[in-house]
């Protein structure tokens, strides 16, 4: 079946949108705008025996994934209900012991603030369970955050409406030092442009306010581009992608710019039609499964997705969204594999030495990339180069498809990578076409593959 690719990937490929690249603030790992991140975990609003359990020992935490994952041991004071045991490997906690282990909560919460509030069964609260080891709650005037250092770059102030998890307001913490409220008006992010332009660039629309951008946009000097004149495209699009393009996707037709005489042409894509012909096998979703995030729409392309965070193999940025649109890096990738392969609560732990030159040791890039490296579902640049923070290309996520897949591809062809998409096809029934090779994915597309690799009948 035709598969329909993600808004960003299109954008990225066929170069129809004016502004150019901007700074992807909230991937995997990061702290999401809204600070609510993995906190869902501790929002309390969660029960151990929702709905119809069957005689099992089921449960989710609201906005975290199956609660037997979460948790070290039961807190006391919680009763089952009749005719039911603790499952295997599961049992009360001992006085002292924490039901909850420090790595299953966000590195950027550093202490829990007074007055935040957890709902446990039995009518226990945040008081009644004892904090893991190191985690204390927060002293006066101790901020519960700290912020990655990618992020205290991007980030101005806090939206006065932000909602924080457990019933707490921004009355009720202290704010990382450097931030503060929001004014009215004020942008709470920088967002800044490369500094130089795009090569399918050729000029600048003088009015962007039909693009709807939530922020100002100010083009860089150093583009050095005119104003579009009246009836001018500001795009130009690379021959090789006009040869493959089938359809123009609705969203870039829509946009208040002049298109290409090249692509102005052709049809508007029908819903689910992919503008370059490009084939994924649906995945199928056991029956029961709920749908995990709000910002993916719900079909049958994005099943696979949707399994992989059933799985537990993704988590999306936190507070049910996915952010499809949002270039995934190899070091996320190097994540999500590992995990598939070595299970879902999988932690790559800490090596003493450093995997690749570009990789410091003790770090989350360095750690990961080792392990894929060590699992062999990744490999460098080969000079020593990693590249974690590099955007995935399609040939790049083909490559570990054959792997995760466990198939051989059959050397040959003028690129490295062109048994990848050979095999792709033969094994895996996915149609790409090798002019892609080099393109860079965002994370609905990439996990689109993946997910068609990694559940392959």
């Amino acid at each position: 079946m035709n598969k329909r690719m993600s808004y960003g990937l299109i954008v990225t490929l066929v170069a129809l949108l004016t502004i150019g690249t901007m700074v992807v603030l909230a991937g995997e790992g990061d702290l999401p705008p809204d600070f609510s991140g993995t906190a869902g975990e501790w929002e309390g609003e969660f029960s151990i025996f929702p709905g119809e359990f069957n005689g099992e020992f089921a449960g989710d935490f609201s906005g975290g994934g199956n609660l037997l994952s979460k948790l070290n041991c039961i807190p006391q004071g919680i009763t089952l209900p009749e005719g039911m045991t603790l499952p295997e490997g599961l049992d009360y906690c001992e006085e002292g012991e924490s039901p909850i282990d420090l790595e299953d909560l966000p590195e950027w919460l550093v202490c829990i603030p007074e007055g935040f509030k957890i709902s446990l069964p039995g009518g226990l609260t945040l008081g009644d369970v004892t904090l893991p080891e190191g985690l204390d709650t927060c002293g006066p005037g101790e901020s519960p955050i700290n912020l990655p250092d990618e992020l205290a770059e991007k980030i101005n102030c806090v939206p006065a409406d932000i909602r924080l998890p457990g019933g707490l307001t921004l009355d009720d913490i202290t704010l990382p030092d450097g931030l503060h409220v929001c004014a009215v008006g004020e942008e709470p992010f920088t967002f800044t442009l490369p500094e130089t332009a795009p090569d399918w660039l050729v000029c600048i629309p003088s009015d962007l306010s039909g693009f709807n951008l939530p922020f100002d946009v100010e083009i860089p000097e150093t583009w050095d581009l005119p104003t579009c004149e009246v009836g001018q495209s500001p795009v130009e699009v690379p021959a090789e992608i006009v040869d493959m393009l089938v359809c123009l996707p609705a969203k870039i037709a829509e946009l208040p710019i002049v298109l290409p005489p090249e692509v102005a042409d052709l049809p508007v894509c029908a819903e689910g039609e992919n503008p370059f012909g490009m084939e994924i096998p649906d995945v199928t979703m056991p029956e029961g499964t709920d749908w995990e995030f709000s910002d993916l729409e719900e079909v049958s392309e994005n099943f696979g997705i949707n399994r992989l965070a059933s799985d537990g193999y993704i988590s999306g940025v936190g507070n049910g969204l996915f952010r499809g649109s949002e270039q995934i890096t190899r070091s996320q990738l190097a994540v999500v594999l590992s995990r598939s392969q070595l299970g879902a609560d999988f932690q790559a732990a800490n090596i003493d030495h450093q995997a690749f030159a570009d990789t410091a040791v003790g770090t989350y890039q360095n750690n990961w990339a080792a392990l894929a490296l060590q699992e062999n579902l990744m490999v460098g640049y080969g000079n020593g180069i990693f590249g974690a923070e590099d955007p995935v290309t399609m040939e790049q996520i083909l490559a570990v498809c054959a792997k995760v897949a466990e198939k051989i591809p059959v050397e040959g062809g003028e690129k490295w990578s062109d048994k990848y998409f050979e095999l792709a096809e033969k094994e895996l029934g996915i149609h790409i076409e090798k002019a892609l090779a080099e393109m860079e994915l965002d994370r609905e597309t990439a996990l689109q593959i993946l997910a068609s690799c990694l559940y392959s009948e």
